[in-house]
Order: C-alpha cells, then sequence, then structure tokens
C-alpha cells in the first residue's frame, strides 16, 4: 500500500528532496496513531523513500511516556476494503490537481529582514565622530595594543 502511494505522490509532485516524518504515532502500540505498523514495517517504509535516491532527511517523534502508551489498545482491523479505499482517495485527489505545485521566487518585504529592533537616527542631529565610529566598527575589529597579535614586530615574535 505505501509503496503504491508514495510512488503516485512522488510521480505527481517531482520533489528534488524528501522530509520524512516518523514518530511513533505510527507504531501498532500507539493509541494517538492509527496506522498500526510494526517497526520493520516502519523501517521498510523508510527503506522504499530512500529508494528514490533524494536527499532525505528522516525526523523522528517525540513527547511519549509509558503513561501515554498503553498495551491493551484495541485496533482498527485494516481490511482490504479498507485500504484499496484510501489508495484509491489519494489517487482521486492527485488526479484532480493541475499541475505539480510550486512555490514562485517572491521579494521579502524589507521590514521582516530585520529581526532586531533598532531605532532610526534622527537625521537633523549630528552625532559626534566617536559615536559614528562605533557604529562603523566593532570594538574588538581593530584591537591596537601591546598584545595585538598583528601588530608589526619587524620580524621579531617576543616570546
Amino acid at each position: 500500500m505505501f509503496s503504491q502511494v508514495i510512488k503516485s505522490v512522488m510521480d505527481f509532485y517531482q520533489p528534488s528532496c524528501i522530509v520524512l516524518q516518523c514518530g511513533a504515532d505510527s507504531l501498532g502500540s500507539d493509541r494517538l496513531g492509527c496506522f498500526n505498523l510494526s517497526i520493520k514495517g516502519h523501517g521498510e517504509c523508510v527503506k522504499i523513500v530512500k529508494n528514490y535516491g533524494l536527499p532525505t532527511l528522516v525526523l523522528g517523534g517525540g513527547g511519549y511516556t509509558k503513561e501515554i502508551l498503553q498495551q491493551d489498545v484495541s485496533t482498527k482491523p485494516l481490511l482490504k476494503q479498507y485500504l484499496d479505499n484510501i489508495r484509491g482517495t489519494v489517487h482521486e485527489i492527485l488526479k484532480n490537481l493541475v499541475s505539480s505545485p510550486s512555490v514562485q521566487m517572491q521579494d521579502v518585504p524589507s521590514d521582516l529582514l530585520s529581526l532586531e529592533n533598532t531605532e532610526e537616527l534622527d537625521p537633523d542631529i549630528r552625532n559626534h565622530q566617536d559615536e559614528n565610529d562605533k557604529r562603523v566598527e566593532a570594538n574588538n575589529e581593530f584591537y591596537d595594543g601591546e598584545k595585538d597579535n598583528d601588530k608589526d614586530t619587524d620580524g621579531f615574535v617576543d616570546v
């Protein structure tokens, strides 16, 4: 089932890379999940995706504790008819899409580029030269003291 659905999705979307979410909610004993996979089945899904040869980032889940995951969870039986229905629904949805979606390149508004709250200086107020120098270079940018490693030593280094 997974290989058929993922093949349809890959053929339609034609991704250049894949982010695969592999949280515990797809495992059989997770009461929050619905896929009822064994650990081996989970690994097979990862293997199928990796066989496409695309750069793949595999992410895991988290936040599960023994109190949340109980062993006596009743599971919904996964019948062939149920799986065929899911497969058909996915194929139908993909068939009705016009083309592979993409993201347009757009300019980012300048107000979103700066994450800092910087106040603009008043152009009518003249600053002292020291204030201007502080804005141009950091205090540690050009250290010019006795312990300066870049200071000219006429070819000799004190050890």
